[in-house]
């Protein structure tokens, strides 16, 4: 059984600090920092997004990128669109490749306009990649 970890917002205090009212006092990068140092980039890069800080959304765009992770890549270009563009999801893709992350590979092929490049790669690993209601 995992341990709970108090210096951690819960679920509903978390999701206060994300969606409700800001409040005076209320550090959302150094949060964003505490969920990143867990792994928890997800939860880390909403937290950056919630403080409009581009510099450390940005370091974490940079390991999203190594680590081929395209629902990363895509939400902080919702938030920050000049900081993915064509050539980044590319890297991205080829990154997913290598880390046999098929689907966000192809995803993020696509969205960086290579549709030739994410059918080869539904081609290649079409079991992997096939629609989960088939």
């Amino acid at each position: 059984m995992a341990r709970k970890d108090d210096t951690m917002p819960d679920p509903m205090r978390k999701r206060e600090l994300l969606y409700g009212p800001k409040v005076a006092g209320e550090d959302p990068t150094g949060l964003g920092d505490r969920f990143r140092g867990a792994g928890r980039l997800a939860e880390a890069l909403e937290f950056y997004i919630r403080a409009g800080d581009r510099v450390r959304a940005q370091g974490l765009l940079q390991q999203a990128v190594e680590q081929g992770d395209a629902f990363l890549v895509e939400r902080a270009g919702a938030a920050f669109p000049d900081l993915v563009d064509p050539d980044l999801r590319r890297r991205a893709a080829r990154a997913a490749e290598g880390a046999g992350k098929w689907r966000y590979a192809a995803t993020l092929y696509e969205k960086a306009g290579d549709a030739e490049l994410a059918a080869q790669v539904r081609a290649r690993f079409a079991p992997a990649v096939e629609p989960l209601d088939t």
